[in-house]
């Protein structure tokens, strides 16, 4: 596999760890579908003749999953003084986020998200595996942080031919809590 294909891989399975870890659904679209790499949906708990049961009740946020590393995640502040991560973004990605951004508000089509792994420099240091009888805890790590994005009202679609830059604010980080906060937000 290339490079590049390697990061995407580890951006769709950490995503996937931490949504199935927060009690949330994880798949992909049955076909491949335009900037759609993953789909979270949400999962209520009930309860029938004491029996606990888990209903997908259809509530699914669209994810548009892609990595990077330190080096190429462009860490500055924003006119606001907000800490973000300036990112290159393939342009027809950027217009599919605008588009359903655009339809969401009016129709309430299921919203897509972009999330940005940022990955260490060291391709070593991107996965790190503790297993052996010595070691005092038996792990998988997957390093870097991963960060949501979520277009504004003042986007509108790019002309650019390749490439469009989107600022991440770096508050965004996807943690256990990420997915609590966006269902109830959509």
């Amino acid at each position: 596999m290339t490079t590049a294909q390697i990061k995407e891989q580890l951006s769709i399975h950490y995503l996937g760890a931490l949504v199935g870890r927060a009690g949330y659904r994880y798949g992909f679209p049955p076909l491949p579908a335009a900037s759609v790499d993953a789909m979270i949906t949400e999962v209520f708990p009930y309860s029938i003749g004491g029996r606990n049961r888990y209903a997908d009740m259809g509530n699914t946020i669209d994810v548009q999953v892609k990595s990077t590393t330190q080096k190429r995640a462009k860490i500055t502040k924003d006119k606001h003084g907000e800490s973000v991560i300036k990112y290159d973004l393939e342009v027809k990605n950027f217009n599919d986020l605008v588009f359903r951004y655009k339809t969401f508000k009016k129709r309430r089509v299921k919203p897509l998200l972009l999330v940005l792994l940022v990955l260490p420099e060291k391709k070593s240091e991107w996965v790190k595996l503790s297993i052996g009888d010595s070691a005092p805890k038996k792990h998988v790590q997957i390093g870097g942080v991963a960060y949501w994005y979520y277009p504004d009202e003042n986007l509108n679609f790019t002309k650019n031919k390749e490439k469009i830059r989107v600022h991440i604010p770096t508050k965004n980080k996807v943690g256990f809590d990420f997915l609590n906060d966006l269902f109830k937000k959509f």
